[in-house]
């Protein structure tokens, strides 16, 4: 199994299921709901035997997306992204947070600690403040592109506040990775080659037994924990307890099963992102080359509209509207292969590349994830804040809440109580309680 598409390929179903029934394990609450009103797991993705029109997708005519200007990153995002090593066997990279404060300055904050280690794998829930990273610690640690060297040292370390904080959970054994995460546990897995691959949880330890050779442990939005399976015409998706939930044909030659793009908003956007090879015409070589093609789905899951753009490898990850979607681009005579940050408009059909993102050394910013709303920082001076079930001293905290962490504001309006003016605010984990005015920064 080439392990190097688990992070990005199993969001294929992520609004076919209603929920996942059977087995003991724990089922992950959604954080978003990319479609409202799913319905028939078998209405999407019947496979095509030949390379559609050039300007036609499931029947709708392909709108052109164009590249505009750069802009800076908009105000009201927090966006989470990777400084990544893909193609050096560096695995996911540095895991970065950016967002704008209250003056409008940039804030980017390295979310790994100790900051200097090398994350070979990851599993994100930032909509509920939970991360769990393997850091290489010492020599060459297992990645998608290779196998552990002798003598190195992997460590998984997890954080519940966003990635301010981290509790170190002690070693791994050689080869293993983080896949997913679920309430209250983190699935992990080991591949060495010749053997076949296992599956636990952890920290119990508890091994999992996949329900047909090929499938794998993944966490889809909308379903919970399934198992998943990639093949050259389909991708199968099975519920915790084997029974198949869909078998979404692979359209055309693309290079990538369907998937759907996350939404940061709720339920109130939907999309469905293809990309798949093609020729080019006038191109040098073997004139191959990407389509991305992005479609927009109503309640029944059919598309209403559908943009296009030709390139390397464009990533579409998170919608934080209605009409703009925010992930990584190519762009026109890109040699190096660096696909920038960028926000579509789809109501302009412009793409407009974030610079402002992009490391000085060149490294791309993977997208992974972002939160809409706004934010107060916490900072305490070196101690830690409580969020208090109401305003005032007597009430039981949500939490202590370390210096860097990311509080959402629920509403402008304070109140007074023991001398302590109050803000409504929402924890990581997405509680609702009060903070103390004068440690936060707004």
């Amino acid at each position: 199994m080439k392990r190097t598409f688990v992070a990005v390929a199993l969001a294929v179903v992520a609004i076919l299921v209603a929920s996942c029934s059977g087995g003991s394990k724990p089922q992950a609450t959604p954080a978003v709901t990319a479609v409202p009103g799913a319905s028939d797991a078998t209405a999407i993705g019947v496979p095509s035997p030949t390379v559609p029109p050039v300007d036609t997708f499931d029947g709708i005519r392909l709108q052109p997306l164009t590249l505009g200007g750069d802009i800076p990153l908009p105000a009201g995002l927090v966006v989470y992204y990777n400084v990544s090593g893909y193609g050096k066997g560096g695995g996911p990279g540095e895991l970065r947070r950016a967002y704008r404060d209250a003056d409008g300055q940039l804030r980017v904050d390295s979310l790994v600690a100790p900051a200097a280690a090398r994350i070979t794998w990851q599993a994100t829930d930032f909509e509920h403040g939970v991360v769990a990273v393997e850091i290489c610690a010492r020599g060459l640690c297992a990645s998608g592109e290779n196998s552990a060297a002798p003598g190195s040292e992997a460590r998984l370390v997890t954080s519940d506040d966003g990635g301010i904080s981290w509790v170190d959970r002690g070693l791994l054994p050689d080869d293993a990775f983080v896949l997913a995460i679920v309430p209250g546990d983190i699935v992990l897995g080991s591949w060495r080659p010749g053997e076949p691959e296992r599956y636990w949880h952890f920290p119990s330890g508890e091994a999992i037994t996949p329900p047909a050779a090929g499938f794998f442990p993944a966490v889809i939005q909308g379903a919970g924990l399934v198992w998943a399976r990639e093949g050259d015409s389909s991708t199968d998706i099975r519920d915790w307890s084997g029974a198949e939930i869909a078998s979404i044909g692979r359209p055309y030659a693309s290079r990538e099963a369907p998937r759907f793009v996350a939404s940061a908003i709720g339920g109130d956007a939907a999309f469905r992102t293809i990309w798949f090879t093609r020729d080019i015409p006038g191109a040098t070589g073997p004139g191959v080359g990407g389509r991305f093609v992005l479609a927009r789905l109503d309640r029944d899951q059919h598309a209403t509209e559908a943009y296009y753009q030709d390139g390397e490898y464009p990533v579409p990850v998170v919608a934080i509207s209605t009409t703009e979607i925010l992930g990584n681009v190519s762009t026109p005579g890109d040699a190096g292969r660096r696909f920038p940050a960028a926000l579509i408009d789809l109501e302009t059909r412009v793409v407009h590349p974030i610079p402002e993102l992009s490391p000085a050394n060149g490294s791309t910013p993977f997208v992974r994830a972002a939160l809409v709303g706004t934010f107060a920082r916490v900072n305490t001076g070196g101690s830690c804040l409580n969020v208090r079930e109401n305003p005032a001293k007597l009430w039981d905290s949500l939490g202590c809440f370390y210096d860097g962490v990311l509080l959402r504001l629920r509403t402008a309006a304070e109140q007074t109580a023991d001398g302590i003016s109050w803000v409504a605010v929402e924890t990581p984990g997405g509680r609702a309680g009060w903070a103390a005015a004068e440690f936060l920064e707004r």
